[in-house]
């Protein structure tokens, strides 16, 4: 299948305007989403394709516990289902409540917030980072020539900047500051340019570590309070959270096998890259944002220059993948989309994908490691449901 094999290229990276309620519930008892719910499909080992799967069917297959997904069209959620457990030894089913780590979808929002830094603070995405950052600076080692890194470069991942991952830490153990985990006192290297920035792509968590210093530095609060402030609480993203311990309805994180990791998950200090626990209701509300800043619509966060910025092509990744600022691009004309995907060793995985010039999306996460298979699945149903020609 086409869309299949587009998929495999499209979702492959392992690295690790709000919705009125009344209004969404409306909206998703009017929508028959049957046949997608109904459509998985997947290849068989001798090539054949095998379809007509439920959701259900395919989280028992791929021992994946638990699935929450929301599909939104301009601007509210037109459908939305759990499926599955918080662990697997538990009968607790997952709820529209129910938190997940997003992984590296914590850089798509923590790029909304930087842009509202931006903006508040009157930056130049442009300019070298070491002129707003105070109590931590840039090691240019040996690339200390004109070109440096910028806001901008920071968030395409075209900084030059090292440390693509990260792995996360046991609950039991000492947990690292952000500045020790710049300096590479945690368990990855220090954070530092490794190749001449703005000449190629090279995905970097370290890079948005960066970006975390900086909004700490510039608006003299600690990043989670700046997120919860400026992002969360405008886009009634309630059940979202930069929180390194939160509490209360956590889907618990299982190895490929099903098991619940025996600490329930992991720790991501590293909280622009990795540290992002959220529902795929509060990651519509994200979505929505960036689509009503990027049209001004109703109130937008941002302006909508600046989310126009974030959804331009500025590096070419692979394959026809570019990245804007903060989010991946693929497609053509109506059918252009930006997506982020999220992979946390200790077992989440999670995509977000919006084709915002149609203003639909749809997002998925789930709590194991082979999770990417079934989002996979999802997506492709997603695909063909919608007429999507991909």
């Amino acid at each position: 299948m086409m869309i299949k094999k587009l998929l495999l290229v499209i979702f492959s990276i392992v690295l690790v305007g709000s919705c009125k309620q009344g209004e969404t519930n409306k909206q998703e008892a009017t929508q028959d989403y049957s046949e997608f719910e109904n459509g998985l499909s997947f290849q068989h080992v001798y090539d054949s394709v095998i379809g007509g799967k439920s959701f259900q069917e395919r989280l028992d297959f791929h021992k994946v516990p638990g699935v929450s997904v929301a599909i939104f069209e301009k601007g509210e959620i037109v459908w939305r289902k759990e499926y599955g457990v918080l662990k697997s030894d538990s009968n607790r089913k997952v709820n529209s409540s129910t938190k997940f780590q997003a992984a590296s979808i914590s850089k798509a929002v923590a790029a909304l917030g930087v842009f509202k830094l931006v903006e508040q603070f009157n930056l130049d995405i442009d300019t070298d980072v070491n002129e707003y950052l105070k109590k931590w600076k840039v090691d240019y080692g040996e690339f200390s020539n004109e070109e440096k890194v910028t806001i901008r470069r920071l968030l395409s991942h075209s900084a030059g900047i090292n440390v693509a991952g990260f792995y996360g830490y046991s609950k039991s153990s000492s947990i690292p500051s952000l500045l020790q985990l710049l300096d590479g006192k945690g368990n990855n290297e220090k954070v530092e340019v490794q190749r001449e920035p703005g000449t190629e792509f090279l995905y970097s968590g370290g890079g948005y570590s960066i970006l975390e210093q900086l909004v700490e530095d510039v608006s003299g609060v600690r990043f989670e309070e700046y997120m919860n402030k400026e992002i969360f609480e405008p886009l009634d993203m309630s059940n979202s959270t930069y929180n390194l311990f939160p509490r209360e309805n956590i889907s618990y994180a299982h190895d490929t096998t099903g098991n619940t990791h025996p600490e329930g998950w992991l720790v991501y200090p590293e909280l622009t890259g990795a540290g992002l626990w959220t529902t795929p209701s509060d990651m519509v509300k994200f979505c929505v944002a960036i689509e009503n800043s990027f049209y001004t619509i109703d109130t937008p966060l941002i302006s909508d220059d600046y989310a126009k910025e974030m959804l331009k092509p500025s590096i070419e990744w692979a394959n026809g993948i570019w990245w804007g600022l903060g989010v991946a691009l693929k497609g053509e004309n109506e059918n252009t989309f930006y997506w982020h995907s999220g992979s946390n060793p200790g077992g989440y995985r999670c995509m977000m994908l919006d084709f915002y010039k149609k203003r639909t999306g749809i997002i998925i996460m789930t709590n194991a490691d082979n999770g990417a298979a079934l989002y996979n699945e999802i997506i492709d149903s997603f695909f063909s449901y919608k007429g999507i020609p991909f």
